[in-house]
């Protein structure tokens, strides 16, 4: 169970989506230009969903191309989930830190 720390991130990433979700608006920035200013916007499934599953789709990817498996490609599994995760919107986990309390 090599990859059990990059399955618990990606699962905190659904949690944490799921938390947020009935308290997010309906349109969300999703994307910001180099001033900083939003130039996207996007849905509820777009905003909250869309990265956790690019992030199970890449880690999917990695695993099923790994031949055997060895210690160092589960730290690189991790280490790009963790990124990813690491990526997701500020917005997004303080209104599930703020849902929680």
């Amino acid at each position: 169970m090599a990859d059990l720390p990059a399955i618990l991130v990606l699962a905190a990433m659904y949690v944490a989506a799921a938390i947020a979700w009935p308290n997010v608006p309906d349109r969300l920035p999703i994307h910001w230009g180099l001033s900083g200013e939003v130039n996207r916007y996007g849905g509820k499934l777009e905003g909250l969903l869309l990265l956790p599953s690019i992030a199970t789709l890449v880690f999917l990817v990695l695993v099923l191309n790994s031949s055997r498996e060895r210690a160092p490609m589960a730290v690189v599994r991790l280490v790009i989930v963790v990124f990813m995760a690491r990526s997701t919107p500020r917005w997004c986990s303080s209104i599930a830190a703020k849902t929680l309390t």
